[in-house]
């Protein structure tokens, strides 16, 4: 099937089947075995074997296992992190200063600079460098310190706007939650721009609420106003060619919102918000139940014309910027991430059907109690949610301390000194967990 029957989200890409066999696959369950294990053993026993039928799979099983364990450090870190800013600060971190933010709490917390990168950007392996950790001691430059916070920019990015849609990130599990700064004041203070379609003051929280879902459509479509986030990321654009971004085939393009909708193959897509088959109308017209067409559309013009006014959203270009030899953009608006606050401290609410986590509770026009959820054409309805203290993502992220687990290659498609080298490594506890193919020992 490519269409769930419960929230109806449908499979994408090659692959469009939303309902597979229940299994893992070989690299998924011994990287989750390698994670949920490393944290019992002592300091003396934190070595790790895993052994591969082949080069090929060595290759993967390495890669695979490195990136998940950086994304899982990424998270115990970034909720500490906010968790130590509201403490001292009594305030959120805003998405733009997030990484900044974690870098520096990092820092502290380590009392060193390769220590902190090691655990939140780490290099990639390369020929001559398989290994891609920094030495303690090492006096790394400037320019590749601020190199490897723009990597850390574009995790933390991703994780708040693309991933916050997947399963076990830390949105969807509970543990933060993204608000809007100061849209509840904002909404307040404007609610007269909405009075001849039909609200008051008494319904300033509902149409809270109601924005509040709207920008949520586009801070998880990736529309936000981030340089990456604008161009679309070809091989030769510039910002993987200078190994800051990291994408998917999926979330390549950028994604804008505008009044109409116009996608280029190779070059961006903008959405709707005023099309009846758009999100955000469909998601405006399911809470708004009973209103026609032209009254919806009216609604939805205001919020955008106010958000863009009190400087929430901004039109700038996307499009094939840097990598493109056809030079196709367009201009839609996005998201300002400096109105982005993130937090551990909301309250969450989740939709019994489809799964997702939001800091908000939306009811239907009209009929309190009739809750709904935010998501493509999900039918469910939401309720209070706390993050369960027997989860393995829960336990990781919040209440495991974060782990120096470095995985590295060692096969046949190695050189007799790099192997050498990583061997060394891996007797000193530098490195430790090496992935090694059968057919070479």
């Amino acid at each position: 099937a490519t269409r769930c029957p419960v929230c109806q989200a449908r499979g994408k890409g090659q692959r469009r089947e939303i309902i597979t066999l229940l299994r893992g696959g070989s690299a998924t369950s011994v990287s989750i075995i390698t994670e949920g294990l490393f944290p019992t053993l002592s300091k003396d026993e934190k070595r790790v074997l895993i052994f591969a039928d082949s080069r090929q799979d060595t290759a993967h099983q390495a890669g695979y296992s490195r990136d998940r364990h950086q994304t899982f450090t990424q998270r115990q870190i970034v909720y500490r992190a906010l968790q130590d800013h509201e403490e001292r600060e009594g305030l959120p971190i805003t998405l733009d200063q997030l990484y900044l933010e974690v870098y520096t709490y990092c820092r502290r917390e380590w009392q060193s600079e390769a220590d902190a990168l090691n655990l939140l950007a780490l290099r990639e392996p390369e020929p001559g460098d398989p290994i891609g950790l920094y030495n303690p001691d090492e006096n790394i430059p400037a320019q590749e310190v601020s190199h490897a916070k723009k990597r850390l920019e574009w995790d933390l990015y991703v994780e708040f706007t693309d991933r916050a849609n997947t399963r076990n990130s830390l949105e969807r599990e509970g543990l933060v939650t993204a608000n809007y700064a100061l849209l509840e004041e904002t909404i307040r203070a404007n609610i007269s721009q909405f009075y001849d379609v039909g609200f008051t003051e008494q319904d300033s929280g509902f149409v809270i609420n109601l924005v509040r879902a709207m920008m949520d459509q586009m801070r998880r479509k990736k529309a936000v106003v981030y340089d990456p986030f604008r161009d679309f990321l070809s091989a030769g654009s510039d910002y993987r060619q200078r190994k800051i971004a990291r994408p998917t085939r999926f979330n390549r393009a950028p994604n804008g919102f505008s009044q109409e909708g116009k996608t280029i193959k190779g070059a961006y897509n903008v959405f709707s918000w005023e099309s009846s088959r758009s999100a955000i109308y469909n998601l405006v017209s399911r809470t708004l139940e009973g209103w026609d067409s032209k009254r919806i559309a009216s609604f939805i013009d205001k919020v955008f014309k106010l958000l863009v006014l009190k400087g929430y959203v901004r039109k700038v270009k996307i499009g094939q910027l840097t990598g493109g030899r056809a030079n196709l953009t367009w201009e839609a608006y996005q998201l300002v991430p400096k109105f982005i606050e993130l937090t551990t401290s909301g309250k969450p609410y989740q939709c019994k059907s489809c799964g997702y986590v939001r800091g908000y509770q939306l009811e239907k026009w009209g009929q309190p109690g009739q809750t709904i959820c935010p998501t493509w054409r999900c039918p469910g309805r939401t309720g209070s949610y706390k993050p369960r203290s027997d989860n393995f993502y829960v336990q990781s992220y919040r209440d495991r301390a974060p782990e120096r687990m470095y995985v590295v290659e060692h096969s046949g498609q190695l050189g007799e000194q790099e192997r050498e080298e990583i061997e060394r490594y891996f007797k000193d506890g530098r490195i430790n967990v090496l992935v090694l193919s059968l057919i070479h020992i």
